[in-house]
This record gives C-alpha cells, sequence and structure tokens, in this order.
C-alpha cells in the first residue's frame, strides 16, 4: 500500500519523508500555472505527481524549494500568467484569443524588439512593467 498524503496545517504530510517541504500553496500555484499556460484543471488527486515530477526538476536546477521554481517560472519574460488571466473572459477562460493574437508577447519584464531566425533575438526592458528590469537590453546571437 502507496503512503498516504494530507494537507495538514498548509504543508503536505506523507507517511514517507519529503525531501522538499510541499505547501498547500505551492500545489494551488502549481494548478493555475498549468491552468493558465495549458488549459488543464489538475485534480486535488495529482498532488503526488506534481510533487514526484517537480522535485526531480528542482534537484536538476539546484533550486531548494518549489516556491523559488515557481517564481522563477512565473517571471519567465515571455510569458506573463497574471496578464493572461487579467485577459480572460467567461468565453475564453484561459485568454487563448488574447495569447494567440499577440505576435510576440511582450507584456512582461521584457518585450520582443526582434527576431531575426538563424541569427539573434533582441529583448528590450518593459518600462511599463511593475518593476522595471536592471538590463535595458538582451541580445541572444545564434
Amino acid at each position: 500500500m502507496g503512503a498516504r498524503d494530507y494537507f495538514d496545517d498548509q504543508t503536505l504530510q506523507t507517511d514517507a519523508a519529503r525531501e522538499y517541504a510541499f505547501t498547500r500553496a505551492d500545489f494551488e500555484r502549481v494548478r493555475k500555472l498549468i491552468h493558465v499556460r495549458a488549459g488543464i484543471s489538475l485534480n486535488e488527486s495529482k498532488q503526488n505527481m506534481v510533487y514526484s515530477r517537480l522535485s526531480r526538476r528542482l534537484r536538476t536546477l539546484g533550486i531548494d524549494s518549489f516556491a523559488a521554481y515557481l517564481d522563477r517560472l512565473e517571471s519567465d519574460p515571455t510569458f506573463d500568467s497574471r496578464e493572461a488571466q487579467r485577459r480572460a473572459t467567461p468565453d475564453d477562460p484561459w485568454s487563448h484569443r488574447y495569447v494567440n493574437n499577440v505576435t510576440a508577447p511582450g507584456f512582461a519584464a521584457y518585450c520582443l524588439e526582434r527576431w531575426t531566425k538563424s541569427a539573434d533575438i533582441v529583448y528590450r526592458a518593459n518600462p511599463a512593467w511593475h518593476r522595471p528590469p536592471a538590463i535595458r537590453r538582451i541580445v541572444v546571437r545564434s
């Protein structure tokens, strides 16, 4: 019989020791992120699967907490889940129309300035971002 898991005082408890703390807030952030980015409604019964898969990711990246990893995902300069959530409507709850019609998402910390296939991609700081980045321009060359 497998380990029994449940949330107690906002922390996932289990019969087996966990390598990383995994809170209800962490699980809810994962559920929300997956829902916004992929349109998948993740059932609460999937908490073990989420822990298992993401803990491998944390180990690989050398990150010490789910919160730090989720902060990193949510700060992806090419996709802002909060903006997508703001653009959600009752008939388009995942903001697909909005996201699909923004040629290059530029509603996060950086905006796409230029992309030249097989050559380079240039991002510029978004002055409207709630915390304007210290680095004003990023150039990535192939």
